[in-house]
């Protein structure tokens, strides 16, 4: 067994697995390894119920970072960390019920609780720029269950260049 292998079976420190993971993918030269370490620790801090490994681990399975593309299971993970708040899930799930499944209505209601999503706590605005410049464009074009609502479609692009410049620092 190597050093990783030993590192992953015995760190249960769900924290410092995300982070070690993020570490690994976020190299500038990244290479196979480094991804399957990424996958393995977002992998295993997910199974620990870290919520935001798990939305890493959507992505990873959504853009093919060491498993191959998998769109439903990047769905599964999304929809998991959406449930538990997590903004950034919320997002890239009404993403890809719009791009993927073809179904405007539900990317919109994810859409719009990425962009209105107050987890934040202590009177802290949370929510992301994506979903709400999302939710614009569902009120400026309309749908089956959406109307078309220029003034809410404003308020929606407005709130995201507002969150646009407080999320500087979240991750991707």
């Amino acid at each position: 067994m190597n050093e990783f292998e030993v590192y992953l079976q015995t760190e249960n420190n769900a924290e410092k697995l995300f982070w070690k993971g993020f570490e690994f993918e976020k190299k500038s030269e990244r290479t196979n390894e480094d991804s399957y370490k990424a996958f393995r620790c977002y992998e295993k801090s997910a199974t620990l119920k870290h919520n935001i490994a798990k939305y890493r681990l959507g992505r990873c399975y959504e853009f093919g970072i060491y498993k191959a593309i998998s769109i439903r299971s990047a769905f599964i993970n999304y929809e998991e960390s959406a449930n538990k708040g997590y903004e950034l899930a919320m997002y890239h799930l009404g993403r890809l019920y719009e791009k993927e499944y073809n179904n405007n209505d539900n990317a919109y209601i994810w859409y719009k609780k990425a962009a209105e999503n107050n987890d934040g706590g202590e009177g802290n605005k949370v929510g992301d720029a994506g979903g709400a410049n999302n939710a614009g464009f569902c009120y400026k074009s309309g749908g089956d269950k959406v109307e078309i609502d220029l003034e809410k479609a404003k308020n929606y692009f407005n709130l995201a260049c507002e969150l646009n410049e407080i999320n500087q620092t979240k991750y991707e």
